[in-house]
């Protein structure tokens, strides 16, 4: 599972430098209705698909980068066969360690997390050395695996604005189930 985990926290791993001025926050809500953020600035649309054994995992991410820190927000739908089989509680975990892993850090945060009824996890990484923090929280709906991360230096880990871009996620009702991505 840590390696249909590991590409989202790839994504998240920027060289921080100095703090933005002004922030100009851009709301991103996908054409299924399935979620709602604010990125504090314009984001980029990432499509991608994960193939696992028992088929493929699309992943639909929206990602704010400017060189500095980085903001990412989205998520992967697993086959039917993966989420039957596995608990949301695993999930999570299995989330959690993975990007840990992939940025080769060490947890500081794992704390439980509520977004109306839906359970999940609010997590702090420190990587690179101590020079990168990534903070963010994880929810399962269905056979969706949520994350919205940002990742900055550790003195920006509090700051309004990542707080504000982690606040602003919120799950909205759908009219069916799942709906699957179409990637190349």
């Amino acid at each position: 599972m840590r390696a249909l985990l590991a590409g989202f926290a790839a994504l998240l791993l920027a060289l921080p430098g100095c703090g933005r001025r002004d922030v100009e926050w851009v709301t991103v809500d996908p054409e299924d209705g399935s979620f709602r953020a604010e990125l504090p600035g314009p984001a980029e649309r990432v499509q991608r698909r994960l193939d696992t054994p028992v088929g493929p995992a699309p992943i639909e991410l929206w990602v704010n980068q400017d060189g500095e820190r980085a903001f990412m927000v989205g998520y992967t739908e697993y086959p039917e066969k993966v989420r039957g089989s596995i608990p949301a509680e695993e999930l999570l975990d299995s989330a959690r360690d993975g990007a840990v892993a992939q940025v080769a850090g060490k947890l500081l945060l794992d704390e439980p997390r509520e977004l109306g009824e839906v359970r999940g996890k609010r997590i702090a990484i420190d990587a690179d050395g101590g020079r990168v923090r990534v903070r963010g929280d994880l929810f399962v709906v269905g056979r969706r695996l949520y994350q919205v991360l940002a990742t900055t230096e550790p003195q920006e880990t509090d700051s309004a604005v990542v707080t504000r871009f982690l606040d602003s996620f919120r799950l909205l009702p759908r009219s069916s189930a799942e709906t699957t991505v179409e990637v190349e």
